[in-house]
């Protein structure tokens, strides 16, 4: 007797199926023309971004969609989800924001860049019903940033006057 799962139009795997197949044959026509361009990541264009060990960093991963309510944006660590990867809460994605056009950006969180982290794959998905598109992203090593301004003694400097004159 075959299993629920595997007769068409039943099951978990039919049901996704079924609205998959709806949502790409019915809601794709445009003016007689079928309209189904896959996702794109549009930025980061490099493999890489630039980050210093120590100081915060932003990596904001610029997607494209022709489905603007059925897509979704999302960042991997070592191909796992961020929150798996990073549970100190170190490293965070913020919400999706919608862009001009059919755009959507969704921006990775360092609240402090450790060494660790240059060996990390990191990942931007996007995915929709017409496909997915991938961007891995590592992280190279930046110019060092102080933690914190070095002091400045308690003593005024004299400023030169515009009186002064030099010879």
């Amino acid at each position: 007797m075959p299993s629920r799962l595997s007769q068409p139009g039943q099951g978990i795997l039919g049901t996704f199926s079924l609205f998959y197949l709806l949502l790409t044959q019915c809601c794709s026509v445009s003016h007689g023309k079928a309209v189904i361009r896959r996702p794109k990541i549009i930025s980061p264009k490099d493999n890489a971004a630039i980050a210093a060990q120590g100081s915060g960093c932003t990596i904001t991963c610029v997607a494209r969609s022709s489905w603007p309510d059925f897509h979704i944006v999302y960042w991997l660590a070592d191909n796992n989800f961020i929150e798996d990867k990073f549970p100190d809460g170190r490293v965070w994605e913020e919400p999706e924001r919608q862009s001009a056009g059919q755009t959507t950006e969704k921006s990775l969180v360092f609240s402090s860049v450790e060494e660790k982290d240059f060996s990390v794959r990191f990942c931007c998905v996007v995915q929709d019903p017409s496909g997915a598109d991938i961007r891995n992203i590592s992280l190279q090593r930046g110019p060092q940033v102080l933690t914190s301004p070095p002091e400045r003694s308690h003593q005024e400097t004299p400023q030169p006057s515009s009186s002064d004159t030099r010879t």
